[in-house]
């Protein structure tokens, strides 16, 4: 008895590790971003850090995994993760901006204009209304997607990587054309408005 009651009081007398729960804003193991908002603008970083930063309230934000989910209703949301990340936009009203390099971008918004400039895998954009304006760096096997019911898409390619176009407007389709030897693909669409292609030189 009193062999057991002095073993009792050692292992109560032992320290405690209390382990802390994860960071949910923590940038590691981070490779997947979603923002969806009801109303307001979205502006998207992606650069070096160790820690996410949102303004406003972190709450609004939840990880799952290497998953960080933002969810607002009527309050921009401005945060900023690291590069290389795919990154899926919803926004039913706002602008939508992204500088950065990323793996791969999806963004769908019901009314406002989509900005993007960076280096990306793969590149899906839709607007119901809003202009897009794009300019991207691809590799040989990048893609990028747009589509316009009512507005303009503009992209401006940042790389030398040859591209086939595939471009089609209610109003005129102007600039680069399909390139020799081309891999990476441009399939560009406006329903009323006009698609340009273009590259930055120099």
């Amino acid at each position: 008895m009193l062999l057991r009651r002095a073993l009792l009081v050692s292992l109560l007398s032992l320290p405690v590790t209390v382990l802390a729960a994860p960071d949910p804003m923590s940038a590691g193991s981070l490779s997947r971003l979603e923002v969806k908002v009801s109303s307001g603008d979205v502006v998207v970083t992606l650069a070096k850090t160790q820690h996410v930063r949102l303004n406003g309230i972190e709450a609004d934000a939840r990880r799952k995994g290497a998953t960080l989910r933002i969810e607002r209703d009527t309050e921009d949301v401005r945060v900023t993760v690291p590069p290389g990340l795919t990154v899926h936009v919803v926004s039913k009203s706002g602008d939508v901006t992204v500088n950065g390099d990323a793996k791969g971008l999806h963004i769908h918004t019901q009314a406002g204009d989509v900005g993007v400039r960076g280096h990306v895998g793969q590149l899906h954009v839709q607007t119901a209304s809003g202009g897009q304006r794009l300019s991207v760096g691809l590799k040989a096997d990048g893609q990028v997607q747009a589509r316009s019911a009512s507005g303009d898409v503009t992209v401006q390619l940042l790389s030398t990587t040859p591209v086939q176009v595939d471009a089609r407007a209610g109003g005129r389709v102007s600039g680069l054309a399909s390139e020799s030897k081309a891999t990476a693909k441009l399939i560009l669409r406006s329903a009323s408005g006009d698609v340009r292609v273009h590259r930055v030189r120099g």
